[in-house]
Formats: structure tokens, C-alpha cells, sequence
């Protein structure tokens, strides 16, 4: 058994265990975190229309500084329409990039529990 704090990994089952009073904070953090984005995503909605409606720009508050963005348009290539249509140019053209790692985390709703 490999143990870190509140992480546990057992070799011969192949599992990995958290503590459960901190799989219960991450979770909290998790769903506190939902809500929290949720309101923020609708005051920036309002502010961003209140913005369009009266004409202005960015601004800054005692607190805020507030940048607006107005729409745009983009050009960006079908790759898979290019793949299939011109292989060898779509292969010459590629490259090759890494990623790092990461981990998703996200709460699980369970019946019956309480919120």
C-alpha cells in the first residue's frame, strides 16, 4: 500500500482511495464553485449588456477593472475537411504538440443526500 497524506493507493487491487473528509471538501468546493460561476457568469452578462446598450467601453471601478470585448468574427480551417481532401498537405502541415496532464474533478450527485 502506497499512502501520501490523504491519498491511498493499493498495489494489489489497483485502487486509489481519498480520505473521506476531504473527498466531502472537494465536493463542497466543487459545488460552491458551480454556484459561484453561475453568479459571476450573470453579472458579467448584465454588465456586458449594459455596456452595449449605453455605447461605452472598458472601464474601471474602485475594485474592477472591466474590459469589454465586442464580437468578431474568425477564419479558422476545417481540418477534417482538409484531411480528407488534401491527406499529404494536412500531413506536411501538422505538427506535433504535448499536452500536461491533468485531472478533472466533479462532485457525484448520491440519492438521498443531504445538501
Amino acid at each position: 500500500m502506497v499512502e501520501k497524506e490523504y491519498l491511498k493507493y493499493d498495489v494489489e487491487t489497483n485502487n486509489i482511495t481519498i480520505d473521506e473528509e476531504v473527498e466531502k471538501i472537494i465536493k463542497d468546493l466543487l459545488i460552491e464553485n458551480d454556484r459561484i460561476s453561475e453568479e459571476l457568469k450573470k453579472y458579467k452578462e448584465e454588465i456586458k449588456s449594459f455596456i452595449e446598450d449605453n455605447s461605452t467601453g472598458s472601464f474601471k471601478t474602485n475594485l474592477l477593472d472591466i474590459k469589454y470585448t465586442s464580437a468578431t468574427t474568425t477564419t479558422t480551417i476545417d481540418t477534417a475537411k482538409l484531411k480528407s481532401k488534401y491527406a499529404k498537405i494536412a500531413a506536411e502541415c501538422s505538427k506535433v504538440g504535448t499536452k500536461a496532464s491533468s485531472v478533472s474533478l466533479k462532485p457525484l450527485e448520491i440519492e438521498n443526500e443531504d445538501k
